[in-house]
């Protein structure tokens, strides 16, 4: 089974949510409210994608563990 990659998923959405913003400031878009809202999710999804892709990157490197969200909110054992 192929996993996806998220950090390389985010970095066509962040690409594509910038070529679009730089298309309608150019004017070769018109900018309407529509395809702003459009961007804005792109680049929203983008982002938060990125960001799981690079933690769970970083988690997999530390510990080697697939349940890194349990090891974040974990509260630290006192001895």
């Amino acid at each position: 089974m192929v996993r996806p990659s998220y950090i390389a998923t985010s970095i066509l959405l962040l690409s594509i949510a910038f070529t679009l913003s730089l298309l309608m400031v150019i004017r070769i878009l018109e900018s309407n409210f529509v395809l702003l809202f459009i961007v804005y999710i792109i680049s929203l999804i983008g982002l938060v994608l990125g960001v799981y892709g690079v933690s769970e990157k970083y988690f997999r490197r530390l510990g080697g563990s697939t349940n890194h969200f349990c090891y974040v909110l974990s509260t630290p054992q006192l001895v």
